[in-house]
């Protein structure tokens, strides 16, 4: 099984580790199945409770009834508090290809634009967007593709700063990390532009209107 690690998102560090390991799990808590628009992709997701009292999500990824990706963490939350499901409570397909995790209903023109290119020479099997309120599952992304993504708002009204960190398995089997953090104390002033990157060397993230903290 993939297994993928996040450090929590908070208002210091956005920064996250990935491993991919085998692990053992105990008792499934939830089962539900998402079916995309075009039903193309399902996604099936459990949350299971860890021997140390964690509980993880577990997502698997078919495509046309054949497995795109096999059963992975998708979170590793360390206590009932910190569950996935219970701090992003609803999901909705925003495209074919994009499942949303979350919590709010901001309005589209109120939230933050991110754009997501891929420049990697190897298409992108599936690549997770993260920041303080919204988990984006974005699935077979094509070398030269673009998606724009409609982010919970980072505003300088909740914190001073603002990030997202994000992972990639591209359809060759290697993985890529990447994340960044920027100062917003003082300097919002109305939905922010951020743009994400999947290269062959990383992911590179970058604002139009932010520096990145060092």
């Amino acid at each position: 099984m993939i297994r993928i690690s996040l450090i929590s998102l908070s208002l210091i560090s956005i920064s996250a580790i990935f491993e991919l390991t085998c692990v053992q799990r105990q008792q499934a808590l939830e089962n539900l199945t998402t079916v995309s628009p075009d039903k193309t992709f399902s996604v099936e997701m459990k949350e299971q409770i860890r021997n140390d009292g964690g509980r993880d999500l577990i997502l698997k990824v078919m495509r046309s009834n054949e497995t795109l990706v096999p059963e992975f963490v998708y979170d590793h939350g360390r206590s009932f508090d910190a569950a996935f499901m219970r701090s992003h409570p609803k999901h909705d397909w925003i495209s074919n290809s994009v499942l949303w995790f979350g919590s709010t209903n901001t309005p589209a023109d109120h939230k933050d634009n991110v754009i997501v290119v891929s420049k990697s020479r190897s298409p992108i099997t599936f690549l997770t967007v993260n920041n303080h309120a919204d988990s984006f599952l974005i699935l077979d992304l094509h070398t030269g593709a673009k998606i724009v993504l409609r982010a919970e708002p980072q505003t300088d009204m909740r914190a001073d700063i603002s990030g997202f960190s994000c992972f990639a398995l591209l359809m060759d089997g290697t993985t890529r990390t990447g994340g960044a953090n920027f100062d917003i104390r003082g300097r919002y002033k109305g939905p922010a532009h951020y743009n994400i990157a999947v290269t062959d060397s990383g992911i590179d993230v970058t604002s139009d209107e932010f520096e990145s903290i060092k």
